[in-house]
């Protein structure tokens, strides 16, 4: 499970309220040294989802400007998250929804104008 919040970028709480969504798949063992419960998520799970899936965080990232700068353009566009926020703890939306961003306007906002730069 360590391997697996590394590699999509996202807390450990995050991962586990994705696999209680049934978002991404894991399978549960039993650790042979001391007995506790252990989730494993393999790795073309990973891919699989984030093939599906980005996270705001990365499309933030990606645009260089703030996650709710993004969410705001993209709820402008009546693009919603894919995922229920508050079930995932975290904000994705599905790659297939979205527009290219570089097409997307960032300056900010106020009252419905442009800021002035």
């Amino acid at each position: 499970m360590a391997e697996a919040h590394a590699v999509l970028g996202i807390p450990r709480h995050v991962l586990l309220a994705l696999t209680r969504l049934g978002a991404i798949d894991c399978r549960q063992e039993r650790n042979a040294k001391n007995g506790h419960l252990q989730t494993y998520v393999a790795r073309d799970e990973l891919d699989r989802f984030l093939k599906e899936y980005a996270p705001l965080s990365e499309l933030a990232t990606g645009a260089g400007v703030s996650p709710r700068l993004v969410k705001n353009r993209l709820k402008e566009a009546d693009i919603e998250p894919g995922l229920d926020v508050e079930a995932a703890l975290a904000v994705f939306y599905r790659r297939h929804d979205l527009p290219d961003l570089g097409s997307m306007t960032w300056v900010p906002r106020l009252a419905g104008r442009a800021v002035p730069r």
